[in-house]
């Protein structure tokens, strides 16, 4: 007879098949998922989203419910967002990899920054803001490539690598601290 921990980790698996809806990863490799318990058939799934002001965030709520409640022995599901925030040390190896294979940047756990082309670590942050809420636009001087870094909960001071950006077109953009 399959036990409450045995249909825990079944939900674990089915969350890694979750994909965030604006990045080409499983919210599992984000880092999203915090915890999952189940008992007497009801899932409860602890979350942090990547970025507060997320838009998509009922979306992956939406999703990660369906996707447990498919389970069987899982009856329902209740998501709950927990404080604290996400940063981009919560992104596994395999998620890194995805990332940087669509061209996103993801801070380590210190807050520095490799462009995910050439792993250069002189980005250039050219703008706050990228395609979407949780992206800041950069330029890599080194393959000369514009790259999104994904905005995380950075520690105070930590800052893209360099102190001024460079636009492409060579006028030079002040860099914000946007700790």
């Amino acid at each position: 007879m399959r036990t409450d921990d045995d249909i825990s980790r079944e939900v674990e698996q089915a969350l890694t098949s979750v994909e965030d809806p604006e990045l080409p990863v499983s919210i599992a490799d984000l880092g999203m998922v915090r915890g999952v318990t189940v008992a007497a058939g009801a899932a409860v799934v602890e979350m942090v989203p990547t970025f507060l002001a997320c838009p998509a965030l009922w979306l992956v709520e939406s999703e990660v419910r369906r996707r447990v409640t498919l389970v069987p022995g899982v009856a329902g599901c209740r998501v709950v967002w927990l404080p604290g925030g996400w940063s981009g040390a919560d992104v596994t190896e395999a998620g890194r990899r995805a990332l940087a294979g669509a061209g996103l940047a993801v801070p380590a756990g210190d807050g520095s920054v490799s462009c995910p082309f050439c792993g250069s670590p002189e980005l250039e942050e050219t703008s706050p803001f990228g395609s979407a809420v949780c992206r800041t636009a950069a330029y890599c001087p080194s393959c000369q490539t514009p790259v999104e870094v994904l905005k995380s909960k950075r520690r105070p001071g930590a800052r893209l690598a360099t102190a001024t950006g460079r636009h492409p077109a060579g006028a030079a953009i002040p860099l914000t601290n946007s700790s």
